[in-house]
């Protein structure tokens, strides 16, 4: 796993504290701004693949829960959950600015 992965990984295991705060309002508000900016942006990614999957998909990111003992195993083959969860980790990384997908051929001469 590389670090963008890593960060991606970390923010999604802190999507749900993060959350908890928001509704809470206890923190100062661009302490909040900023958390929902981020939870925001990796619900979007999430939901642009599966709306009624967006929640799982970023729990499962979080916490590194793989295929077998995912809770949509019973629900979709494995291919299809593979495919779908890194569409998810790669529309957060571009999302967050973190990352912008190759166009094919770029930088060749």
């Amino acid at each position: 796993m590389d670090t963008l992965d890593m960060v991606i990984t970390a923010l999604c295991a802190d999507y749900f504290r993060r959350d908890g705060e928001i509704r809470a309002r206890r923190l100062p508000p661009r302490i909040l701004m900023e958390y929902s900016y981020i939870n925001n942006r990796i619900y979007e990614a999430a939901a642009s693949v599966s709306v009624q999957r967006a929640d799982t998909y970023i729990r499962e990111i979080g916490e590194r829960t793989g295929y077998t003992k995912s809770a949509l195993a019973d629900m979709m083959c494995e291919r299809m959950y593979k495919e779908e969860k890194k569409r998810v980790r790669d529309g957060i990384k571009a999302r967050l600015h973190l990352w912008a997908p190759v166009a094919e051929g770029a930088g060749e001469k």
